[in-house]
């Protein structure tokens, strides 16, 4: 987002599908061999009760290191929202500054930039500020659990329980309230949305269909993907550029009928060319 709204430019050139996906095949590579390296040194194997226990000479440290990884460490990276929204704010402003048109049709423009504009930042706001409100209360509860209990009051314990699966709740919300914000606020992302919950349903019709109703016949519809292209229409805006297309092969087939008609009323036999003329007309696009 940072170099998209910063340096649009470089943004077309580094911010694609394909430098996405390596991204992240990277940064699971290397996470899968973090932990994967750490494991044994961490924990230890306890074949009286058969599971894995932290080692004793780890167990504090541990309780700093995991808040500064799953915690701290994604807190910082969100506050680059705000250099988003800030950006987002210059460009605002230099754009009424440079827009200042009186033609109705610039103001309507300048009016859905603005739109959009104010629906990225309240996604923003919403995202960062639900992040931190949701986890703030595990990192306390984490680094409390520190030490253990002292004594075996139950009623203390069923409290620290109690605590500890609320926290945890609260994390789980923070992911569910992050998809309910980008469907609110995302026009493109409620579309991709919708477009892949039909490519799963199309895909288990195949499957029923194709194996296990053994209907060798049956096709997969095809569905063109409009996640990769690179100027995304919506469901609406596809539906108008198809009215405008029939629209327009509509009109030149009147043309046609009109040059043939004219032909006809002067009581000439049209030529080759003039066929040949309106048929062009009829399949140009």
């Amino acid at each position: 987002r940072c170099v998209a709204v910063h340096s649009p430019f470089l943004a077309k050139r580094y911010c694609t599908v394909q430098r996405a996906r390596y991204s992240v095949y990277i940064l699971i590579f290397l996470t899968f061999i973090f932990f994967s390296s750490t494991w044994p040194i961490v924990y230890k194997t306890n074949y009286t009760h058969q599971k894995c226990l932290i080692r004793v000479n780890l167990q504090k440290v541990t309780r700093y290191v995991k808040p500064v990884m799953f915690y701290f460490i994604p807190d910082v990276l969100l506050l680059a929202n705000l250099f988003v929204i800030y950006e987002l704010f210059l460009a605002s402003k230099m754009r009424k500054k440079t827009l200042m048109n009186p033609e109705t049709s610039v103001h309507i423009n300048a009016a859905n930039f603005n739109r959009k504009q104010t629906q990225l930042t309240i996604m923003l706001v919403s995202v960062s500020v639900s992040f931190y409100l949701f986890t703030t209360p595990a990192i306390i509860d984490y680094i409390l659990q520190i030490n253990p209990p002292q004594n075996r009051n139950i009623k203390k314990l069923k409290s620290r329980f109690l605590r500890n699966n609320l926290t945890v709740l609260l994390l789980q919300m923070n992911s569910a309230t992050n998809f309910i914000f980008y469907c609110l606020a995302g026009s493109k992302f409620r579309a991709v949305c919708i477009e892949t919950m039909k490519d799963l349903y199309d895909n288990l019709l195949y499957l029923w269909y194709r194996y296990i109703m053994n209907k060798k016949n049956y096709e997969k519809k095809k569905r063109y993907d409009i996640r990769l292209r690179a100027t995304y229409l919506s469901p609406g805006a596809i539906a108008e550029n198809e009215a405008k297309l029939e629209d327009g092969i509509t009109r030149k087939r009147l043309q046609a009928s009109t040059v043939l008609e004219n032909y006809h009323e002067t009581s000439k036999e049209p030529d080759n060319e003039t066929i040949l003329s309106s048929n062009l007309l009829i399949v140009h696009k």
